[in-house]
């Protein structure tokens, strides 16, 4: 018997609150029981948030499931820090990442939820290049952006997107963070990639202020943060998974990826968390100074 099993439920749920995702994924570790309490916290967490955009998440869920698609942005992001910390800034916008072959479930879905369509926009209007398009649905003060992805992966144009702070999704059985310290302790690194292929800049800056007025900071490089804030006391150049030299894929170590056992769900058994395979490298300017610019890609 753990400690917990002394406390009323709401006790544990208020404590695990002020924990992040990549320290709830630690703690469900320690032993069953753990894990238990974290799966029940989570599932509640996201039942009640996507509750607020539809009747069913369950059959949302097994929607996601069939279509190989993600939720990402700011959905996302509040898994991904305490939710203690994000119960003040709740979004009112769900961005559903898919493909082309999956598009048409998710929009007959939401349609039959009651959602209009506002706009279906091309790729050409979009500065990132891995978007081939984007349909807006709304209903009322809830809005969802479908987007499509230009190849056969939904999360393809994530790692294009304007920093680390958004480079999160939420499968129908996981959560996976590409920078889960960083993230976890309000910290963005810019996404040079995100930079090259910017045609409205306004709006890039649009979004990085939201975040910053959320207390975000974001900087160019880790080390930009004073040592001791964040893991930048231990960055090694070209070898620390937050250093933009680094060379990163969605299985290496400095990814989190939770699997989220959810019961209702038509859910394949646990063979671990299955995630698109894709390499990156954030790039840019060079940790050493003098040192030529690291290339950026995403492949």
């Amino acid at each position: 018997m753990t400690p917990f099993a002394l406390f009323p439920p709401e006790i544990p749920t208020h404590i695990l609150s002020f924990m992040s995702i990549a320290e709830l994924s630690a703690f469900a570790s320690a032993c069953r029981s753990h894990r238990i309490w974290v799966m029940q916290l989570l599932n509640r967490r996201k039942d009640q948030a996507l509750l607020r955009f539809v009747s069913d998440p369950i059959h949302l869920l097994n929607t996601i499931r069939s279509t190989s698609s993600v939720i990402s942005g700011s959905f996302a992001l509040q898994f991904i820090v305490p939710a203690a910390d994000f119960i003040e800034w709740q979004s009112s916008d769900m961005d559903i990442y898919t493909t082309g072959a999956g598009s048409g479930d998710l929009l007959a879905l939401f349609i039959k939820e009651g959602y209009a369509t506002v706009t279906h926009v091309k790729h050409n209007h979009y500065s990132n290049p891995a978007i081939h398009a984007v349909t807006t649905l709304s209903k009322g003060r809830r809005s969802i952006d479908v987007v499509i992805s230009r190849l056969n992966y939904s999360t393809f144009p994530i790692f294009y997107f304007h920093s680390t702070i958004v480079m999160n999704f939420i499968t129908a059985d996981s959560i996976f963070s590409a920078y889960p310290m960083l993230t976890a302790n309000y910290r963005g690194l810019r996404n040079p990639l995100s930079i090259m292929y910017d045609r409205h800049p306004d709006v890039t800056l649009a979004a990085l202020e939201k975040y910053k007025i959320l207390g975000f900071s974001i900087q160019s490089h880790e080390f930009s943060w004073p040592r001791g804030d964040t893991s930048a006391a231990w960055h090694c150049c070209g070898k620390s998974y937050n250093c933009r030299g680094q060379m990163r894929n969605t299985s290496d170590q400095g990814c989190l990826r939770l699997y989220v056992e959810k019961p209702g769900t038509i859910a394949c058994a646990e063979t671990g968390v299955l995630i698109d395979l894709l390499n990156w490298r954030l790039g840019g300017g060079n940790c050493l100074e003098g040192g030529e610019p690291w290339p950026s890609y995403v492949y």
